[in-house]
């Protein structure tokens, strides 16, 4: 196990926690500061919960060390501009947001 990574809680400094992270780079405890353990996590290989034990908040877990963010009301995992589904193991499409921006960058017209 690598870690402890401090996630400092500002608002609360008594909710602060450690992330204790494996040598895959995911979440396996999470630690109060007296170092006593709040939370356990397992994984399947693509990043699906097998079992947590304990209730604190914390959206990083599988592949946490990478910035794996858990987002709960989705089931997926964001990971800078991309989401992936752990259920599938599969990335989601990019959606061009501005296609304007896209073909305007391919489409040159030169003066003549």
């Amino acid at each position: 196990m690598l870690g402890p990574i401090a996630r400092v809680d500002l608002r609360s400094p008594a909710g602060t926690r450690y992330d204790v992270i494996d040598g895959l780079g995911h979440t396996r405890l999470l630690l109060d500061s007296w170092g006593s353990i709040t939370d356990r996590y397992s994984y399947d290989a693509w990043g699906n919960s097998i079992e947590q034990v304990g209730n604190s908040f914390n959206p990083f877990r599988w592949n946490a060390a990478a910035g794996y963010e858990w987002t709960p009301a989705t089931g997926l995992y964001h990971v800078g501009a991309r989401e992936y589904d752990p259920r599938t193991a599969r990335w989601l499409p990019l959606e061009m947001e501005d296609e304007t921006i896209y073909s305007s960058r391919t489409s040159h017209t030169s003066a003549t």
